[in-house]
């Protein structure tokens, strides 16, 4: 009886055994696995900011920065330095994206830097492009200054907004002292007015009846 006694209690301290090594186990292969997934996450985000990064890297400006007669002159650079800064970090602006170099927001990510060259660079290549929205929507002449002034006022607030804006249609309308009383309309911040836009819309507008 007690040889079978003792044959039940070895079963059953080698079962408990058994039973804490695949608990063990099981806890390792958890832990390895949480690691493994953590690291997928890190290696995945590092290769989207990664991407992004080259995007925005191999970003030239366009050879007809340098050709278009309608090239937007300094003091619009200016404007645009100024009351944006340069930052080499990305950073999240006012609304919540996430900006690079004088404002740029397209493929911009958390993590992403940038040198100066390159935040000139990309100014330059935004430039372009708001330049052709503004060739495209005004249908009126202008003069240098004036073009200047919609570009920077467009670089801003967005090609789409100025594509809608009163401003746009005054102007098209031939009534060019109303078009820039509307600069002061684009003076709000999520809904409430910005004392940093309100001085920026005033220069544009200065700008653009110079």
């Amino acid at each position: 009886m007690n040889t079978m006694l003792r044959s039940i209690a070895i079963v059953g301290l080698s079962a408990i055994v058994m039973g804490g090594c695949a608990t063990k186990n099981t806890q390792q292969q958890t832990k390895t696995s949480t690691v493994t997934s953590a690291a997928t996450t890190n290696a995945t985000t590092n290769a989207t900011t990664n991407a992004n990064s080259t995007a925005i890297l191999n970003t030239s400006a366009p050879q007809q920065f340098a050709q278009n007669n309608y090239r937007t002159n300094q003091a619009c650079v200016d404007i645009i330095k100024k009351f944006e800064g340069v930052r080499l970090n990305a950073y999240k602006g006012p609304s919540g994206h996430w900006l690079i170099g004088y404002g740029h927001k397209s493929n911009v990510v958390e993590g992403m830097t940038i040198t100066h060259e390159k935040a000139e660079i990309i100014l330059k290549a935004d430039l372009v492009k708001f330049e052709g929205d503004v060739s495209r929507l005004v249908k009126v002449e202008l003069n240098r200054n004036q073009f200047s002034a919609l570009v920077c006022l467009a670089y801003n607030i967005g090609g789409g907004s100025f594509a809608r804006s009163t401003l746009l249609r005054k102007l098209n309308s031939d009534d060019f002292e109303e078009a820039a009383n509307q600069f002061a309309v684009w003076r709000k911040v999520n809904g409430q007015i910005n004392s940093h836009q309100v001085k920026r819309r005033a220069t544009e507008r200065a700008l653009f009846v110079q």
